[in-house]
């Protein structure tokens, strides 16, 4: 058979090939012709979804560029890990095998073990409890305040009765 070198020039070949049928078919569709591109990835989608061939498409990797593999080149010592690899990575994964790397530290149970959360919650706690301590203040300023204004409110309320009862009294004395 051919030598490795001789099937990577061959499938270099190849790739080149269709690099530029893109460009012209592109080409053809900028020209107001119609769009061959379209009709070859329906072409390869329908005929994947047949379970088709592969052989005549290629064998290509998802970020290569669209550089795609034919024939001997698939069984090339670098291609095969590469597919290897990809496939590896394509491989759905269990229910189980996601929670075995669930830890406890996901949930957040360990939280207080290393002491960094505490630090920084008894800052926290502690300046809340500062402001906590100034609004009651505060309040409690406001209510005695509150409250010695209603008591010279009712003693000035209960005073001018006084007066306004002393005033009739007088003026009915001073007309008997």
């Amino acid at each position: 058979g051919l030598g490795e070198h001789a099937i990577r020039d061959l499938n270099d070949g190849i790739n080149k090939l269709i690099r530029e049928k893109y460009h012209w078919n592109r080409r053809i569709r900028e020209l107001g012709g119609k769009d061959y591109n379209r009709e070859e990835r329906r072409a390869m989608a329908l005929a994947e979804q047949e379970g088709g061939d592969h052989a005549a498409q290629g064998l290509s990797l998802k970020g290569s560029g669209g550089y795609r593999y034919f024939g001997a080149a698939k069984d090339l010592p670098g291609v095969r890990e590469l597919f290897a690899r990809h496939a590896a990575k394509l491989t759905k994964r269990k229910r189980g095998d996601v929670y075995k790397y669930i830890t406890p530290d996901y949930y957040g149970l360990r939280d207080e073990e290393d002491g960094v959360l505490l630090e920084l919650e008894s800052g926290l706690a502690k300046e809340g409890q500062k402001k906590l301590k100034e609004c009651r203040d505060g309040y409690d300023v406001e209510v005695k305040h509150q409250q010695q204004h209603d008591v010279v409110s009712s003693q000035n309320a209960l005073y001018a009765t006084d007066e306004s009862d002393g005033d009739s009294d007088d003026t009915t004395a001073l007309e008997n």
